[in-house]
């Protein structure tokens, strides 16, 4: 075994938290602090808090993945449901001629156009989210809570999806509903 020489002390230093995340700012001063008196560099950080850093960084390019995928997948949802309706415009433009004759007002007409669309492009979207509500149960046994985010992430997809229905409509009732 050898033997230190009788000036060069060593510590070592245990620290303990209940909650690494609601710590993580001190342990990283901590880190800094120690990388100044240690020369393993930029090697992955020892102990439970560099297994945190480490899951962080992976969990954190896997978010940044299904949020793109999700933008991805909701641009092409909604584009294709735009593509669906506005396909069958010559269609309903003679329905929308028929109701005109038998009556019916232009604003009964335009509601009628809302509910059509709105059937079309809202029933695909609760089934999305009740879809990722109850699939979010299967991350538990990997992940703390898998539904941190959730309520903002379903107000930026209702955001984009909502956007895409207007749109949608405003062409819709312009092609079906010209005199």
């Amino acid at each position: 075994m050898e033997q230190l020489p009788k000036n060069d002390v060593k510590t070592f230093k245990a620290v303990s938290v209940r909650d690494m995340q609601a710590n993580q700012k001190p342990l990283e001063k901590l880190y800094a602090g120690e990388l100044r008196y240690t020369d393993h560099g930029n090697l992955m950080v020892p102990g439970a808090y560099g297994n945190f850093v480490m899951l962080k960084s992976i969990f954190g390019g896997l978010e940044f993945m299904s949020v793109f995928l999700g933008i991805a997948f909701l641009v092409m949802l909604a584009s294709t449901l735009m593509f669906k309706v506005l396909s069958n415009v010559s269609q309903d433009r003679q329905r929308y001629q028929i109701l005109k004759m038998i009556g019916t007002t232009p604003s009964a007409a335009r509601v009628l156009t809302i509910k059509d669309v709105g059937i079309l492009f809202f029933i695909p979207m609760i089934i999305g989210v009740l879809d990722t509500v109850f699939g979010l149960q299967s991350f538990k046994p990997i992940m703390v809570d898998p539904y941190i985010g959730l309520g903002n992430g379903l107000m930026i997809v209702g955001g984009v999806y909502l956007l895409y229905f207007v749109i949608t409509v405003f062409i819709y009732q312009r092609l079906v509903l010209k005199k």
